[in-house]
């Protein structure tokens, strides 16, 4: 998961909150095997748990995370149990970016970049060629 335990801390029904501008490592890893980057968004995930959000209570997640690399999301779904609420998912997939194995003509942290705005951006597409149709009232 791209946007890690940082991410399940903003997920509450209606977010569409990524973490992804420091997220780098999955670019590095395509561009050292010379895979392709396949832009995913998986629409209604957020509607499945609501999630405890108080500001005090995040800071202390968020400490938390810092320290043992997970996160400690508060949940609850159906009747107030872990059962998650009814909720349709639509998966949605785009077209892969092409990464090509490492060159010599850029530097590899300035390749990682650019393969890394690549695929934001092809996310970012993906997202707002699909919210109409599959997102939620909230998502729109």
């Amino acid at each position: 998961v791209v946007g890690g335990a940082e991410e399940s801390l903003f997920a509450y029904p209606g977010s569409t909150d990524l973490v992804l501008q420091k997220r780098k490592g999955f670019v590095k890893q395509a561009l050292e095997n010379g895979m392709e980057l396949v832009p995913v968004y998986l629409f209604g995930e957020t509607e499945l748990y609501y999630s405890v959000q108080h500001p005090l209570l995040l800071k202390l997640q968020r400490k938390i995370q810092k320290v043992l690399s997970f996160s400690t999301p508060i949940i609850f779904g159906k009747y107030l149990t872990l059962i998650p609420d009814f909720h349709p998912l639509y998966v949605v997939v785009g077209e892969p970016v092409k990464v090509p194995s490492m060159s010599d003509d850029r530097s590899f942290q300035d390749q990682v970049n650019a393969y890394h705005e690549c695929y934001v951006a092809a996310l970012k597409k993906l997202f707002e060629d699909n919210v109409d149709k599959y997102g939620t009232p909230r998502e729109k």
